[in-house]
């Protein structure tokens, strides 16, 4: 019986460790896929803070570029570069591309479209501006138009004001970003901290246990039940060298010495006739009165 309930505690005790382990395999993964997806999610944010930044620069870019086209400093094949370039820029930040120029290399870097409501709204007023704003431009540019070339003048800062307001959102949505990802990384020390803290509880109580146990084995002396010898070594049952003397084994375990003498019942056992004289004697001596 008490090997079957040994079997079952060690059953249950191996379930546990499984349990443990399952744990911190389910939490760590639970955070680290979250968080790979939210890394993703920042590198991506951060091409559209630079490209948003870009766009900035662009719309001033413009504006300049027009004044020199209007003093015949540059040529109008440089003022249309720029404002491809910004017009591209400005539907990858929304509906998601290719975005080009952003190093020395003409490379192509692909952003998806903007997912937040609030900043694609933003964007999509950007582009209205926009669209006004580039058709001025352009007619400038063809026809030389001075209302249009005013339009730009007076209508710049604005136009500035909403991108920057974009820029402004964008920053703000990577920044929200890095507080949930700081957020994950902390619940998931904790989680994996607890889980271990946990584990290390129990096999705490499950070490204090096998002390307790250990005590408590100790305190039981195997004896042989006819010459009451007592067995010091489990490993050699079989050698006689494993089985010492009650004296012996107190004297070697305990440090005790002893001294022999003979227990009464052994000495009417031993010596019978001393025993019955010393009987007779005490008999025989007078009462006192």
């Amino acid at each position: 019986m008490s090997k079957i309930v040994q079997s079952v505690k060690s059953g249950i005790s191996r379930a546990l460790s499984y349990i443990s382990y399952a744990l911190l395999f389910i939490a760590t993964l639970s955070i680290a896929l979250p968080l790979i997806y939210l890394t993703q999610n920042q590198d991506i944010d951060s091409l559209r803070i630079n490209v948003s930044g870009r766009q900035r620069m662009l719309s001033q870019k413009m504006i300049k570029d027009v004044l020199l086209y209007h003093n015949d400093k540059i040529s109008m094949e440089a003022v249309n570069t720029t404002i491809s370039l910004f017009d591209s820029s400005l539907d990858a930040l929304i509906y998601g591309g290719g975005i080009s120029g952003l190093t020395d290399k003409i490379t192509l870097d692909h952003i998806p479209g903007i997912e937040d409501k609030a900043i694609k709204n933003q964007l999509l007023m950007v582009k209205d501006m926009w669209q006004k704003y580039k058709d001025h431009l352009l007619r400038y540019m063809q026809f030389r138009d001075e209302e249009s070339l005013k339009y730009l003048l007076d209508n710049n800062d604005s136009f500035l004001d909403e991108i920057d307001t974009s820029v402004f959102m964008i920053e703000a949505q990577a920044k929200r970003l890095n507080v949930i990802i700081q957020i994950m990384i902390i619940v998931g020390i904790v989680l994996v901290m607890a889980v271990i803290g946990i584990s290390l509880m129990r096999k705490r109580t499950e070490l204090k246990k096998a002390r307790y146990d250990l005590k408590a084995l100790e305190k039981i002396l195997p004896i042989c039940a006819n010459c009451k010898k007592i067995r010091v070594s489990d490993e050699k049952a079989d050698d006689p060298a494993s089985w010492l003397r009650v004296e012996d084994y107190l004297k070697e375990k305990k440090d005790m010495l002893f001294t022999h003498t003979i227990c009464p019942v052994c000495a009417s056992t031993l010596y019978p006739d001393l025993m019955d004289g010393e009987k007779t004697d005490t008999e025989s001596k007078p009462t006192p009165e």
